[in-house]
C-alpha cells in the first residue's frame, strides 16, 4: 500500500519545494519524517511577479494604472502610445 502523501514525499526527493499547513500557514518541508505526521501538503507555487505601468487616458483626461503580470505584456504596454512610465520595478509575491 502507498503512503497516503506519496506524491508529495517523491517530489520533496527530487528537489521541489514541499510545504504542509501549520496554524493556517504555509511551512517549508525540511525533513522527510514529516510527512507523518501533517495531512495537508502542496508543492510551494513558483513566485509570481508583476509592474506597474503609469497609461494616459486615450482621450488625454487624465491617467490610468495598469499591471503587466509578464514581459509581452511588459513589451506591449511600453510600446503603445498611451504609455507614460513605469510606476513599479517588477515585484515578486508568492500566491
Amino acid at each position: 500500500m502507498k503512503h497516503k502523501h506519496v506524491e508529495f514525499i517523491k517530489a520533496f526527493a527530487d528537489g521541489e519545494c514541499v510545504q504542509f499547513m501549520r496554524h493556517s500557514e504555509w511551512v517549508d518541508v525540511t525533513c522527510i519524517s514529516i510527512f507523518d505526521f501533517h495531512n495537508r501538503f502542496r508543492i510551494k507555487p513558483k513566485a509570481q511577479t508583476y509592474r506597474v505601468a503609469l497609461l494616459a487616458k486615450p482621450d488625454g483626461d487624465g491617467f490610468t494604472a495598469f499591471a503587466a503580470q509578464n514581459q509581452a505584456q511588459e513589451e506591449g504596454i511600453f510600446s503603445s502610445q498611451v504609455f507614460v512610465r513605469w510606476l513599479t520595478d517588477r515585484i515578486e509575491y508568492e500566491v
